[in-house]
């Protein structure tokens, strides 16, 4: 009997890319899935800052701050007025306040953030108002008490009290 020889198969090359593209995709496709679930579990608040003429107001500071959650983000307004605050835990009870010279400061609360969700505000900030401080001191006059003096009464004058029996 003799043995058959084993030959090598052989692969048109469209089998060969098929095979290639099918361990490819096994192998990272779990990777991007791992990316996409990190990523569905945060969301944002985002948002323009303008001043009273809609004009955007660039480098005003925005502080957001969720105190239950212990989060706490600044940012800056870039050129354009625009805020980006990404990866915030989602939860409600988040504030935001925006604070820039010569403008009133803004300030909202109670924003919820949702899963994969971003919160987008259009924010105006009033003109500050001038604040005036004014600081009254005045010196009292002091008091002699160990001296007692009685001043000449140059009037008289009966006084009848009645008293009930």
């Amino acid at each position: 009997m003799e043995m058959d020889t084993l030959k090598p198969l052989s692969y048109t090359p469209g089998v060969l890319m098929f095979t290639k593209r099918l361990l490819q995709l096994c192998l990272f496709l779990p990777l991007g899935a791992a990316s996409l679930f990190a990523q569905a579990g945060i969301g944002g608040i985002a948002g323009v800052v303008r001043d009273p003429s809609g004009s955007t107001i660039p480098e005003a500071s925005v502080l957001i701050v969720n105190e239950s959650k212990g989060i706490r983000r600044s940012v800056e307004t870039t050129g354009a007025g625009v805020f980006n605050a990404v990866s915030l835990v989602p939860a409600s009870g988040y504030s935001v306040e925006v604070i820039k010279a010569g403008f009133a400061k803004y300030q909202a609360k109670n924003i919820t953030v949702s899963v994969g969700g971003t919160v987008n505000l259009d924010i105006q900030l009033d003109l500050a108002t001038a604040t005036t401080s004014v600081s009254v001191e005045a010196a009292v006059p002091t008091v002699e008490d160990s001296v007692s003096r009685v001043a000449p009464c140059a009037c008289t004058s009966t006084v009848s009290l009645a008293f009930p029996t």
